[in-house]
């Protein structure tokens, strides 16, 4: 018989810290990035049965404002992404 091997693998693009306190200006360079390579990486999705997700990060006590640009959530959804906040306060 055959054994295969279940195997794990991840492609991360990041923006990297973006200080600010409006979420849609690191969106939008996330969007930036990712959007070129919008269909290589359905094919990529679609061929090997992938998962896609953006993790916004937000520091709380920056009082954020969270909003996402429809181009954005589009895009989300072409990838089947989900969208996922994690937040957390610095205490100082």
């Amino acid at each position: 018989g055959y054994y295969t091997r279940e195997q794990e693998a991840s492609i991360t693009y990041t923006t990297g810290s973006v200080e600010t306190i409006d979420v849609n200006d690191a969106v939008k360079k996330i969007y930036d990035i990712v959007h070129p390579k919008e269909t290589e990486i359905i094919d990529c999705i679609n061929k090997y049965k992938l998962q896609s997700m953006f993790c916004i990060v937000l520091n709380l006590s920056d009082n954020p404002i969270v909003s996402l640009s429809r181009e954005f959530v589009d895009m989300a959804s072409r990838l089947h992404a989900s969208i996922d906040f994690d937040s957390y306060i610095i205490c100082e």
